[in-house]
């Protein structure tokens, strides 16, 4: 069965364990044991890492955390900007705000991939993901009227895109 081989479950169990000692911080046997438990499962149940193999050869090997770690230090960067954003209209004395709705387009096919984006805009502050549909089209709401291109909106879809393109499993057929 592709995405299951017994070495990419282990790989992706590895990462996905050393994630959660990282995040838990509880080192007693209990702790680990089921973190160690939870990790083979969801390792097993949603494969990150992928071993392809064509005549020895290895196609593919994790390709989707080499395309998670941009993603997620881009998502960090439009947070912190956002942040500053939302904290420099609260000290205004004349709270500058004009809330809008805008429509948006992306050009995301999966649902994992809309779903990521409507999460990751909603994630920002200044800004909430009112609905998508199945096209890509989404409705946005922000707390001060963006620019006419939503530069916000593009780079975090650009973001995505990129994301999702890298990995086969994820694109809808």
């Amino acid at each position: 069965m592709p995405g299951r081989e017994p070495i990419g479950i282990i790989f992706t169990a590895g990462l996905l364990f050393l994630f959660w000692i990282v995040l838990s911080g509880y080192f007693d046997w209990i702790h680990i044991t089921m973190g160690l438990i939870s990790s083979l499962i969801i390792a097993y149940i949603f494969p990150i890492i992928t071993i392809e193999k064509k005549n020895g050869d290895i196609l593919r090997l994790g390709s989707f955390m080499l395309y998670l770690i941009p993603y997620v230090i881009r998502l960090q960067f439009e947070i912190i900007k956002a942040n500053i954003d939302v904290i420099r209209i609260i000290l205004d004395p004349a709270l500058p705000i004009s809330p809008a709705v805008r429509k948006f387009r992306t050009g995301l096919k999966s649902d994992g991939a809309l779903a990521t984006f409507g999460n990751s805009m909603t994630l920002t502050p200044g800004t909430l993901t009112i609905d998508i549909n199945q096209g890509g089209e989404s409705y946005i709401h922000y707390l001060t009227t963006p620019d006419a291109d939503q530069q916000k909106a593009t780079e975090i879809s650009n973001a995505v895109q990129r994301l999702f393109e890298g990995r086969g499993l994820w694109r809808r057929s």
